[in-house]
């Protein structure tokens, strides 16, 4: 009998502890874009649609970075001053209409999974271990 309050204990902290490890989801108010820049080791998916992006992962991993329009590119980076972030399972879900340019800056990776016909010139860059 006194081994049941401590099977309960600890199923409840492996609950809390999943829970917590899955993170959040954050959608990111954007304007309209056709190129992406990465500066962060995440995975990045793309597929073809209306302009949306969300964010996957830890909480405190996702507060570390800016995702903005400068221009036509998406850039997706970390906030300024901030040395050795590592993406720890984060995940970014990026839809868009068109496509123009894909640019990775380190080892983060961009999956296009949808066929973007008819886009014209495709400028594609990579400087580091990026996919």
């Amino acid at each position: 009998m006194k081994k049941w309050p401590i099977v309960m204990l600890a199923f409840s902290l492996l609950a809390s502890a999943t829970i917590f490890a899955q993170g959040s989801k954050k959608t990111i108010e954007t304007g309209e874009f056709t190129a992406i820049g990465l500066g962060l080791p995440v995975t990045v998916y793309v597929t073809k649609g209306a302009h949306k992006v969300e964010v996957e992962g830890p909480a405190e991993a996702i507060s570390k970075m800016e995702i903005k329009v400068k221009g036509k590119s998406l850039n997706i980076e970390h906030e300024e001053n901030l040395r050795n972030w590592k993406g720890n399972g984060v995940t970014v879900y990026v839809t868009m209409p068109n496509i123009s340019g894909l640019a990775i800056g380190g080892s983060g990776s961009i999956i296009v999974k949808d066929e973007f016909n008819e886009m014209g010139d495709l400028d594609l860059s990579i400087g580091g271990s990026g996919d």
